[in-house]
Order: C-alpha cells, then structure tokens, then sequence
C-alpha cells in the first residue's frame, strides 16, 4: 500500500457565490497585513501581479489564519475531495 501524498488544498472554503469568496478574501487580506505580516514577494517577481496577497505562512502561522478564517466564516474549512 502506498503512502498518499499530502492533499493539495487541506483547508478549503468553499462558496456558493464568487462574490462572497472576493469579499471573504480581502477581510483575510486586510486582518493578515494588520497583524504585521509583510509582503513575500515584490511586484517583479510576480509573473502577473498579485504580490501585494502574498505572506509566508511562517511569518504567521497556519493554526492563528485558520482560526480567524473560522471566526469569520462561521464554520470549518471543507474536507478534502479523493481524487
């Protein structure tokens, strides 16, 4: 029996509309740069911008995203899907 790699997107949300999604992302956004986390990357090393969403996880940590994420949401993130 082989091992199963990790699953690619462990802590997922999911939406029913992408509005709600967007709207949901920019609270996170906000929240994780009001904590003092930096930037990870600049804009030139983003092929097509977007460096402005970027953090390392390590600068933050997952438990303290996943747990405002919950807060704000009202509910867990979704199990992964078997591929």
């Amino acid at each position: 029996m082989r091992a199963q790699p990790p699953h690619p997107h462990p802590h997922r949300w999911n939406f029913d509309l992408t509005r709600d999604a967007w709207a949901f992302e920019r609270q996170i956004k906000a929240w994780v740069r009001g904590q003092g986390v930096p930037k990870a990357l600049t804009a030139d090393q983003m092929k097509y911008g977007g460096h402005t969403e970027t953090a390392y996880l390590a600068d933050i940590g997952l438990a303290l995203v996943q747990a405002y994420i919950v807060s704000l949401t009202g509910r867990d993130p979704e199990p992964p899907q078997a591929t």
